[in-house]
Formats: C-alpha cells, structure tokens, sequence
C-alpha cells in the first residue's frame, strides 16, 4: 500500500490532475488498493467528485491533483491552487465530449 500512495504521490507530481482511472492505468494498483492510497493521502490531495448526465457515457469521473505545499510555517497545502488544476482538468475533458460526441 506505501508502494501505491508513493506512486500517487510521484505521478501527480508531474501531471497537473488525472481522473481516478488515468491515475489507476499510471499506477497499476487495483481500485480498492488506489481508493485505500487516496484516503490516506487525502490531506495532501484534492479529490473533485463530478458527474455526467449523459446515458452514453459511464464511469469514474472523480479527478485528483496534488495540494500545493505550504509555504515555510503556513497552515498546511493549499487547496485552491488545486481546485483550479482539477477544474482545468475536467473542463477539457468536457470540451472533448463535446467536439466529439453525438447523439443520435
């Protein structure tokens, strides 16, 4: 389990978020293995739970992206830093569904 949250950890520091699935593909690890590294890596990482309401298209759209560091004696990583790089995330991924998704 060190292994995977490690792995997390090393990932996200050079992507700016990935969805759960991308994070899965990049690690290796077995969802409950990556949902358990999650957990216990929830003060250093942003977790953006959204939703699709399209019938087409199913899965696990939860992005995660690494809190910032804090800076020398501040309280702790920021979080809006990745609030911004997980919406940035998700609104391409909404911008592709929409150039190439049609329903007929």
């Amino acid at each position: 389990m060190a292994g995977t949250q490690r792995s997390v950890e090393e990932i996200l520091a050079t992507r700016p978020a990935l969805f759960v699935t991308e994070l899965a593909a990049a690690t290796g690890a077995a969802a409950p293995d990556l949902d358990t590294a999650l957990s216990r890596l929830s003060s250093r990482l942003l977790v953006a739970d959204h939703h699709l309401a399209d019938p087409h298209l199913h899965g696990d759209f939860r992005v995660v992206a690494l809190r910032d560091d804090p800076p020398p004696g501040g309280p702790g990583p920021s979080r809006a830093p990745a609030e911004r790089r997980a919406a940035d995330h998700w609104s391409a991924f909404l911008r592709e569904v929409a150039q190439r998704h049609r329903c007929a």
